[in-house]
């Protein structure tokens, strides 16, 4: 294995760089992990930069981009929009990358996993998500809808949220430290591309939490076509009128994971019946994170860009 660092310092953004190195947990590690489509990742982070002001960290990992990804994020980085890189050799899959990124700021009270393809369109954002997990106990995790459907509102504890009895979408939510305590990362299982938030989702409610949409439901777009797709239950064929035409191969592929993830006889179903027996515990730890981090320096990781080559580590 080789690793290189490049230690040099980040410039002080609005990205709370500052208010990390003073020592205070009150801020939010927004992951993104990307892997090529370019365009959809400038938008995404473009966003971020410009309609966020609750102290954040943004933290990358891409999964071996060849698109230009990676060039445009070593250039972000050096502008001190991006806070940690992580540059794989090669695809790790979306559990592991970002778990990664999860792990890269433990001293952070809020974690974000925001997907590459979501464009937020309105300032306040993340103080309202976390305004609302702050005064819902009750809440394991809480997101922004996406889906091409829309859930009651309701208020709880003051708050109006939208809670859903089954699980949420993780292109945009957060999950805070109090239930990572309990249920830890996303579920290293399902392969490059999986069901690791409807799993997540669904050890939240077995652990007799709630999942709850924020109330505003036109916070932004999912790209390419301003909402998520809809899935098709029996085929598991996912269609938003776009990225079946624009992106075919990509979308049959992401269909084919579904598929083989939820089947009767699938991982996400075999998983689901282990917690349900208390066969499999609920917390789900990060043996991928574990062994990256036990191959870089620690003192490396708070300001440096940290890039993988391919090979064997990517694998586990």
């Amino acid at each position: 294995m080789k690793v290189r660092f490049d230690l040099s310092t980040n410039r002080s953004s609005r990205n709370g760089i500052d208010l990390v190195s003073n020592g205070t947990s009150r801020f939010v590690n927004i992951s993104m992990v990307t892997y090529n489509r370019i365009g959809f990742t400038k938008e995404a982070i473009h966003s971020i930069a410009e309609n966020t002001s609750y102290p954040y960290v943004l933290t990358v990992v891409d999964n071996g981009s060849t698109d230009g990804t990676r060039e445009y994020l070593i250039e972000t980085r050096k502008e001190g929009i991006i806070k940690n890189l992580v540059l794989l050799g090669n695809n790790a899959g979306v559990a592991k990358a970002s778990n990664l990124a999860w792990h890269l700021e433990p001293l952070s009270a809020y974690y974000v996993k925001f997907d590459n393809d979501i464009v937020i369109r309105k300032k306040g954002w993340l103080s309202d998500m976390v305004s609302v997990i702050e005064a819902v106990p009750g809440l394991g995790a809480v997101a922004y809808n996406f889906e091409p459907i829309s859930y009651p509102l309701s208020t709880t504890s003051g708050m109006k949220i939208r809670i859903k009895r089954g699980t949420l979408g993780g292109a945009c939510i957060l999950i805070p430290n109090r239930t990572r305590e309990i249920l830890g990362y996303w579920s290293e299982e399902y392969g490059l591309y999986g069901e690791e938030d409807l799993d997540y989702g669904f050890r939240i409610l077995h652990a007799k939490l709630l999942n709850a949409y924020m109330e505003d439901e036109d916070i932004g777009e999912h790209l390419p076509a301003g909402k998520a797709a809809r899935i098709e239950t029996e085929s598991m064929t996912a269609s938003d009128g776009v990225e079946e035409r624009t992106h075919g191969e990509y979308r049959k592929w992401k269909d084919a994971r579904r598929k083989k993830n939820v089947s009767l006889l699938g991982r996400f179903n075999r998983n689901k019946l282990l917690y349900k027996l208390k066969i499999k515990p609920l917390y789900a730890a990060s043996q991928f994170s574990d062994r990256v981090l036990g191959n870089v320096r620690r003192e490396s990781l708070e300001s440096g860009l940290i890039e993988i080559e391919k090979n064997r580590l990517i694998e586990w």
